[in-house]
Parts: C-alpha cells; sequence; structure tokens
C-alpha cells in the first residue's frame, strides 16, 4: 500500500548529527542538490542496518523542509517538519510490504498516480520505496513507467538490501548510491554512544558490522539465536529432531535470519575441516560445537551445501513460504549427515 511517511521510529529519530560514515553520502547528495543535479530516481543499496533508511528519510525532510540548516538538513521545527514528524507530510509517501510478502503491482500503481498529481505545497513530491527488491514482476513493471516518464520535481527513492534482486531495467534507471558496511572502529563508537546499549562489540559483530542492525537487537531485548540454532543443527544431524520441526523453529526467528546464521555456521566447519593450523571463524565463541558438528561433515559436501544456501537466501528475498524454504535446507542438512546428501541441484522445491 502507498501511507503517508510514517513517524520516525526509534532508529531514524532526528539527532543533532549523522554517523560518521553517512556523512560522505550525505555530502554528495547535497552538492547535488544544490548544484541542480538530483536525480529522478535514486537508488540507495547496500547491506541491511546500515542506515539507508536514515539517509533517505533525511534527504526526503531536507528537501520538503522550508527553513534547512546550513548543513542542508531540515530545520525539525517548520510545518512541513512538524507534519512530516506527525506522519501527515501531504508531499511524502512510503511504499513498504508487508512482512513476509511482497510489493503488489497495487502499490506502485497507486504510488505512480500520487506522484501524477501537482505539490500541494508548491515543492517537491518524494515517493520512498523501501525494501525495492521485494517487488514483484508486475510493480516493477508499472515502476518502469514512472521512471520512464518522471514528474517535474518529483523524486523516487528505492531502498535496497539487495539491489541485485531488481530488474536490470530498474536498475539502470537509477543513480546508485552504495553504502556498504562502515569501519568497525566507526560503528562501534557510534553504537557504544547510544543509550541502553551494552556489550556493543558482541552485538556489532552478531549484526555482521550493521550498526542499526545491531541497536535494533539490542533495544528489542533479542537473544543471540546461535545457541538455540547450533542445537538444532546437531540434533538434526544426530536423527533426535525432526527437520521439519527444526524449520518452523527456524522460521519463527526469521527465514533470512537463520539461513544467514546457518551459511556463517557451515563456512566456519568448512575452515574448520580444510584448515590444519588454528583459523579465524565468523562465531569464535562457538569453535568447540561447530568442530564436533564439522567432524562426520565431508568437506566437499559442506561445499555443496553452502552453494544450497546461497540459492536459499536470494529465494528468502521473494518466497512465498518460508516454511517450506527452510524444511529444504534442513532436510539437505539432516541428509549431509547421515550420508544422503546429493551433491547437484539447489534447494527443493
Amino acid at each position: 500500500m502507498t501511507h503517508r511517511a510514517e513517524r520516525r521510529d526509534s532508529m531514524t529519530q532526528r539527532s543533532e548529527s549523522i554517523p560518521p560514515w553517512l556523512e560522505t553520502p550525505w555530502r554528495r547528495l547535497q552538492e547535488r542538490r544544490t548544484g541542480d543535479r538530483l536525480p529522478h530516481a535514486l537508488l540507495l543499496a547496500g547491506p541491511g542496518g546500515v542506515g539507508k533508511a536514515l539517509l533517505a528519510r533525511e534527504l526526503a525532510e531536507a528537501l520538503l523542509c522550508t527553513a534547512p540548516r546550513s548543513d542542508g538538513r531540515a530545520c525539525g521545527a517548520c510545518r512541513a517538519c512538524r507534519l512530516i514528524d506527525a506522519g501527515t507530510h501531504p508531499d511524502l509517501f512510503r511504499l513498504q510490504p508487508v512482512e513476509g510478502r511482497a510489493i503488489p503491482v497495487e502499490g506502485v500503481r497507486a504510488l505512480r498516480e500520487v506522484l501524477a498529481l501537482r505539490s500541494q505545497y508548491g515543492g517537491w513530491r518524494i515517493a520512498w520505496i523501501a525494501a525495492a527488491e521485494r517487488m514483484t514482476s508486475a510493480a516493477a513493471n508499472a515502476l518502469l513507467k514512472t521512471l520512464e516518464e518522471p514528474g517535474p520535481q518529483s523524486l523516487l527513492l528505492l531502498v535496497s538490501d539487495r539491489p541485485d534482486l531488481l530488474p536490470a531495467t530498474i536498475r539502470s534507471r537509477c543513480q546508485r548510491l552504495a553504502l556498504p558496511i562502515p569501519p568497525r572502529a566507526q560503528a562501534l563508537g557510534w553504537l557504544t554512544g547510544q543509550e541502553e546499549v551494552t556489550e556493543a562489540e558482541r552485538w556489532l559483530t552478531l549484526a555482521g558490522g550493521a550498526p542499526f542492525a545491531a541497536l535494533k537487537r539490542i533495544r528489542s531485548g533479542a537473544v543471540d539465536p546461535r545457541p538455540e540454532l547450533i542445537q538444532d543443527l546437531a540434533a538434526v544431524a544426530a536423527g533426535q529432531s525432526d527437520p521439519l520441526a527444526a524449520a518452523e523453529r527456524c522460521a519463527a526467528r526469521g527465514a533470512a535470519e537463520s539461513l544467514q546464521w546457518i551459511s556463517s555456521c557451515v563456512m566456519d566447519m568448512i575452515r574448520l575441516r580444510c584448515c590444519r593450523q588454528p583459523v579465524a571463524l565468523r562465531n569464535p565463541d562457538l569453535r568447540e560445537s561447530l568442530q564436533r558438528l564439522a567432524a562426520g561433515c565431508p568437506p566437499e559436501r559442506l561445499f555443496h551445501y553452502l552453494d544450497r544456501l546461497t540459492a536459499g537466501g536470494r529465494e528468502a528475498q521473494s518466497s512465498i513460504n518460508d516454511q517450506l524454504l527452510l524444511e529444504d535446507v534442513l532436510i539437505a542438512w539432516h541428509e549431509l549427515a547421515t550420508g544422503g546428501f546429493e551433491t547437484r541441484g539447489g534447494i527443493r522445491r
């Protein structure tokens, strides 16, 4: 659905400064803005949790603010800023998928109608598509028409964790701004300075170096999912747990995240099996558990299983049934551990 932009959440609260790793991208956007070189479509691309949504919101607010600060950021006090904070600005819209589902064509058609209207405040009209890679093929085709015929002073902001899943025709019509995982020192310094944060280094590691993902985990009261995941893998391998039941538990933790952690553990098992000398692991605190799991798994089969997991990770971005996807992954793991694993083919559908 198309919505008025929502109120800021705890991850995008307005602050006096932009996180240090976003300062250079912000400066580039401001240079384009002041030079009247902003594109009609901008793709913010990078891993989840690095601040793409914050940067998108900062740009949208700055364009709509009637009294921007000297650094180009929104003032936070004018009528436009108050409307944005209330989630009621008529010229700012956001389209995002319902959790676990794709963005339907109806949402993009509604967004096109919004952009076709004149600005109610005589300035920019901005549409922001979150998780743009979740658009269906029909939705992406509908968006192409807007990209090919942009209206005056309209800006389409596409935010994507997986821009490779977007059609090439969409990517080629957007200016891309890459936002990678920030330098660890910058991310750790910023995370340590946030309220309610303890064990910042541990949570940053668990989040793969993505500071906003780490902060979200901390503030949501999340627990480390890896010990339970290792227990599930060990039980399935030993025939003590049904792969379907383990898949259900993984789905409850989140399909994409579970696949990410299983992949991380399998990569560590490959390192342990292939390297004679002590080797750095992604999960060093789980070394003993991973060594036990890896002991009965031939490296060749682990490599092929990792290929399956990579394919499953791509499918998790658009899968309509996460449970079935994870069932295939856990059944394949059981087969690997018991010697019945096939080294050809992808995740079975």
